[in-house]
């Protein structure tokens, strides 16, 4: 078992609530996915993500928090680049660390899909997948409904966000994996407490795949 931290926010406004759902604060993206939950992946782009999230809610004359999240991994994490070989063995998949032969199966993963193949094909041909998740990151829908990588809890990948004008890397929960994340906390006032009852989309995302599946709405707390 292994376990993986991530963090996003909750925007509110007025006095903090006593009570956050984790499903309502999925981190805000330019171009969302609709079938998963994303938050900030790694040590590197947290200080970043938390100062563009305090310029958004100024900005927009609200609050926020932030709230830590766990996701648990039952499969071994793979310390080096990934193959395509291999992805089979592990239910961690980061975009930042994979080697060209899994950069191309991404790509041709992604392009399965007749309306990925017709509007980005041109930029496949000239970019790798990984850039062309970070300007549309709506397109890990397709990505973790490919059959495999329906076995991956967790993808990792840089994204283009709501709150910031450079990318983030993003962790990406498939709604399907939504019980591997353990536990989720208020940093900054561990009295809130945050619930991790599933998005109401889950259920429908897996019977339906992605285009069922519906963007939970911000919190906006009074």
């Amino acid at each position: 078992m292994h376990l993986i931290e991530l963090s996003t926010v909750a925007f509110y406004e007025g006095r903090a609530p006593r009570t956050i759902a984790l499903k309502d604060c999925s981190w805000p993206m330019a171009s969302p996915p609709q079938t998963g939950f994303c938050g900030v992946y790694g040590s590197r782009s947290k200080p970043v993500a938390f100062m563009a999230a305090r310029a958004h809610a100024e900005r927009e004359r609200l609050n926020f928090t932030v709230i830590d999240f766990v996701v648990e991994l039952s499969l071994k994490l793979n310390p080096l680049a990934m193959k395509p070989q291999q992805l089979s063995g592990h239910d961690f998949f980061s975009l930042l660390r994979m080697n060209g032969s899994m950069g191309d199966q991404v790509a041709a993963w992604l392009q399965t899909d007749p309306a990925v193949a017709k509007e980005y094909g041109e930029q496949f041909e000239s970019m790798k997948p990984e850039l062309v998740l970070m300007q549309s990151p709506h397109l890990m829908d397709v990505l973790a409904s490919t059959p495999d990588c329906q076995h991956v809890r967790l993808f990792a990948f840089p994204a283009m966000t709501d709150v910031s004008d450079e990318p983030l890397n993003i962790g990406f929960v498939p709604y399907a994996a939504w019980s591997a994340i353990r536990e989720a906390t208020c940093r900054l006032d561990p009295t809130v407490h945050v619930t991790l009852d599933p998005p109401a989309v889950a259920a429908q995302a897996r019977q339906d795949g992605p285009a069922a599946a519906k963007r939970p709405a911000r919190p906006r707390t009074r």
